[in-house]
């Protein structure tokens, strides 16, 4: 199956593929922590000759049979993937309004980053689109998982938009990306609402104990 490993042990190749397919952040966070500089040069150079085009294939073969299953409406979303120019187009339909994002996926990917482009848009705000591509460039840069898992996670998110939830302030997601949970945690004064997680983060790294928007004092009373 992995007829590209040639110059390593097959078992070794295959978990290296193996991990990076369910890992991606933890194996770019290694990278980058971990190699020197002419070690990290060098893995790149491999990853993207011999490990990235089996990934693409994995992930290009998991959304086209995604969708040959049905998991897409095509009155509501339409998914497709190619291996040759890597990359995954997503067409988003809904009460009249049209957005066409492209997930461009490098050569040494995952070690180097996904880019995410809005190329087609209808009767969008500037700053909702630029919000939903902030939101899917964060899933796949953060978050292990598929591209498969980046895309139904941003659908289920943009459907929670335009049925009126407002996304957290802080993630810009309505749906988090590690627990699911909605943004039930509402300021007081601002009436914001946040992901239980976003919010205590948010209080750790500030170490204030104010809502992130109004900057007033957070109160925890009902």
């Amino acid at each position: 199956r992995y007829e590209g490993l040639k110059n390593i042990h097959s078992v070794v190749g295959c978990a290296i593929v193996r991990t990076l397919r369910v890992l991606p952040a933890l194996g770019r966070q290694w990278w980058a922590d971990t190699l020197s500089r002419s070690d990290s040069a060098s893995t790149l150079s491999f990853l993207a000759a011999k490990i990235t085009p089996l990934l693409v294939k994995e992930e290009v073969a998991e959304i086209r049979s995604a969708v040959s299953a049905g998991a897409f409406s095509e009155d509501e979303m339409q998914v497709f993937a190619s291996t040759v120019s890597r990359t995954v187009t997503t067409l988003y339909k809904k009460d009249g309004c049209k957005l066409e994002m492209v997930i461009s996926i490098p050569e040494a990917y995952p070690f180097k980053s996904i880019t995410v482009e809005c190329t087609k848009q209808l009767g969008v705000q500037e700053k909702r689109w630029r919000r939903w591509v902030i939101q899917i460039v964060s899933l796949l840069s953060t978050q292990d998982g598929s591209i498969l898992d980046a895309v139904n996670l941003t659908k289920q998110n943009l459907d929670k938009e335009f049925e009126g939830t407002e996304p957290c302030p802080i993630c810009y997601c309505v749906i988090h990306v590690q627990d699911h949970t909605m943004p039930r945690l509402e300021c007081k004064t601002c009436h914001y609402k946040y992901h239980s997680k976003c919010v205590s983060t948010w209080f750790q790294k500030s170490k204030k104990n104010e809502c992130p928007m109004c900057k007033q004092p957070w109160s925890d009373d009902k």
